[in-house]
């Protein structure tokens, strides 16, 4: 079976920590409540679960860290009501491939210093290559060299 997640409300999500263990077997909480109810039906490879649809609906003001990671998601699309974004959001989704940037008008978007912001919330997603904005003011953290804005 495959399933859909819909975050709907009218306030900001919770932060997550990698759902996966390190190479202790150690997990930080918290981790997704939803990757967490599925981890026994994760993909042994690369510990995906069946998540295939991701809808956040309008009002939700923040997608927290690590909050879609490790889905089999194949397309990701953002609310025009979120204006903060965590890190590593769609981060290891092996299936994703098609990113709808229609609706992207974050305030913030939290960086990792150790990652470049065009892998920050698609890390190991080759195909995308850019994120467009008006303004770089939304970001918090320095601008790595990799990163482009392209005005609209």
């Amino acid at each position: 079976p495959t399933y859909t997640l819909t975050i709907s409300g009218e306030s900001a999500m919770a932060d997550y920590n990698d759902p996966v263990p390190d190479k202790d077997g150690n997990v930080t909480e918290p981790i997704a409540p939803w990757y967490k109810a599925l981890q026994d039906k994760a993909d042994d490879t690369n510990h995906s679960v069946p998540i295939t649809k991701i809808t956040v609906e309008e009002g939700v003001t923040k997608i927290g860290n690590w909050a879609f990671a490790y889905t089999q998601v194949e397309e990701a699309s953002f609310a025009a009501s979120v204006k903060e974004y965590g890190i590593r959001i769609y981060s290891k989704c092996p299936k994703l491939t098609t990113v709808d940037w229609t609706h992207f008008q974050p305030e913030k978007v939290w960086l990792d210093a150790a990652r470049p912001m065009k892998t920050q919330q698609f890390r190991a997603i080759c195909s995308i290559r850019t994120v467009r904005c008006t303004s770089p003011s939304w970001m918090v953290g320095p601008i790595p060299t990799d990163w482009y804005c392209l005005p609209q």
